[in-house]
């Protein structure tokens, strides 16, 4: 005999509310690490030497504090089963956890062993935490410390300006210094008797060159110096203002070149090939004479005045001026003059105001409204036609984000309509040939960009979206889990943040209350 439910009870069921009622469905791609709907997902270790690694994750406060969160750390075996959880934190500012969630990945410094540093509340002390082991270790009171690009070395600081340069294995060297930074694996700085000083990875400080009173990093190995006869250096300053007697130092042979003096250098702006840079002098009336200054020579072309800004185009010995007289409407008094080094302005297109170049200079893009404007509602045109036609990179009424160039001449764009949300932005692929669209996601974020690819979450409503990869090759998109997942992190190599055959570690949060909910992962070729 089939048995009838009551009718109350059928109703209960469809209500949202009824979450035991409501079926599993199926499960999303790759395997459950945590069945954890309150786990916030923020990192992962690197392999360790066993194949073993780190899932790093947030929870609510054991203290059952609504503004604070624990750190935990799931350890997986060789074989990616999980198998222990550790709390390695506990009483993180729920504001500090949020702020670092937008690509899933950790805002929080991670050494290239995978132990992770973290501010204490009560301290205010800088903590390294090891996920393996669940080892401490205190790091002093500096709350922004630098790693080295392998990792392998953290840089930190008091309040005073003493420093402190940890090695690998917890070898300490501490030093007092000004323009502290890593160049390289190096660590470079000014010393109080003005000397630049470099901390290579093997052996102590050495004088690196003398009498220098500040530097800046310029162009490839080059180093910018402003060399002085003082007897002390912590004055402060940059060198953005006239030099007398730079010089740029090249790292690698320590060979200096004297540039011309009592100029305001641009060491930022390099041609492509290093050779020249731009420079300029300002007469009594604040008018500004621009010229390209040949680093191998020494020589100086003037491109008059009247130059707002340059930039080189990428892969082209060719420098773009941009100028704009803000007393006429709308871009009529923005103009782009082409420069060519030893030949003199190639082309003048007016009306436009300059916005920079894709990676290699194919293109080039200007804005759609006034510079005074935050939205630019940037359009794209071919650089080697620069008065032909142009189209619009974002739709109007947005701003031009991220921009990847396909191997088939597209450009995969972000088009961001709100800047103060990243939630806020849409992913779309432009021809800049023809101003052909296609729009890959409405709302959204990219999780990683690899080599050949990235990661992004897309089509975002309610902090959830579709896991998608994007080939660059192809601009081929292919969604991995559809509409729940809230974060994501794949497994970096050293070169590439998103290999081929790598695995990916997500965030799944169903709208309802669903066993599927938590972190997973999943193979993706």
């Amino acid at each position: 005999m089939q048995r009838r439910w009551p009718v109350f009870v059928v109703l209960l069921c469809l209500s949202p509310a009824a979450a035991g009622c409501l079926p599993r469905g199926e499960p999303p791609a790759g395997r459950q690490i945590l069945a954890d709907p309150t786990a916030s997902l923020l990192s992962i270790t690197p392999l360790h030497a066993d194949g073993t690694r780190q899932v790093l994750f947030f929870r609510p406060s054991q203290a059952q504090d609504p503004d604070s969160v624990d750190l935990w750390s799931l350890t997986l075996t060789a074989n990616g089963e999980p198998s222990t959880e550790n709390v390695l934190a506990r009483g993180i500012a729920v504001g500090l956890e949020l702020s670092y969630r937008a690509g899933g990945g950790s805002g929080f410094p991670m050494d290239a062993a995978g132990r992770i540093y973290l501010p204490d509340n009560d301290s205010g002390h800088l903590v390294r935490y090891d996920p393996a082991t669940g080892e401490k270790k205190d790091r002093g009171t500096n709350d922004s410390p630098a790693l080295s690009p392998s990792g392998r070395r953290l840089l930190t600081s008091d309040h005073a300006g003493n420093y402190t340069l940890y090695e690998d294995d917890d070898q300490a060297t501490t030093f007092q210094g000004s323009h502290v930074e890593f160049i390289g694996e190096s660590v470079f700085y000014v010393s109080a008797d003005c000397q630049l000083m470099r901390l290579a990875e093997e052996g102590g400080p050495e004088v690196f060159a003398a009498g220098v009173q500040t530097y800046q990093v310029a162009w490839g190995s080059l180093l910018a110096l402003q060399h002085t006869t003082a007897l002390s250096c912590f004055t402060g300053g940059g060198l953005d203002g006239p030099l007398s007697h730079p010089v740029l130092l090249d790292t690698t042979t320590r060979q200096e070149t004297p540039l011309p003096d009592d100029l305001q250098y641009d060491f930022s702006n390099f041609s492509s090939d290093g050779r020249r840079l731009t420079a300029r002098r300002y007469d009594q009336d604040d008018q500004a004479q621009w010229f390209i200054v040949d680093r191998a020579s020494g020589n100086l072309e003037s491109l008059g005045t009247g130059i707002g800004f340059a930039d080189w185009r990428p892969g082209h010995d060719e420098l773009w001026l941009g100028s704009f007289d803000d007393s006429r409407p709308e871009l009529q008094g923005a103009s782009v003059t082409i420069w060519i080094p030893g030949q003199g302005p190639h082309a003048t297109v007016p009306g436009v105001y300059l916005s920079g170049f894709n990676s290699d200079g194919r293109y080039w893009f200007s804005r759609g409204t006034r510079p005074d404007q935050l939205i630019t509602s940037d359009l794209v045109g071919l650089a080697d036609q620069p008065g032909g036609a142009r189209y619009h990179a974002v739709p109007v009424g947005s701003t031009m984000g991220d921009v990847v160039t396909l191997g088939d001449g597209r450009l995969f764009v972000g088009s961001v309509t709100d800047v103060n949300d990243f939630r806020a932005a849409d992913y779309l692929v432009i021809d800049p040939r023809d101003g052909a669209t296609d729009v890959l996601g409405l709302r959204g974020f990219i999780a990683a960009t690899g080599t050949t690819r990235l990661l992004g979450i897309f089509n975002y409503a309610y902090e959830r979206g579709d896991l998608t990869t994007v080939d660059f090759a192809t601009g081929r998109r292919t969604i991995l889990v559809s509409q729940f997942v809230m974060a994501a992190i794949p497994a970096a190599s050293s070169d590439d943040a998103f290999p081929a055959n790598t695995s990916v570690f997500y965030q799944f949060r169903a709208r309802y209350d669903s066993p599927w909910s938590g972190l997973w992962m999943m193979a993706v070729p």
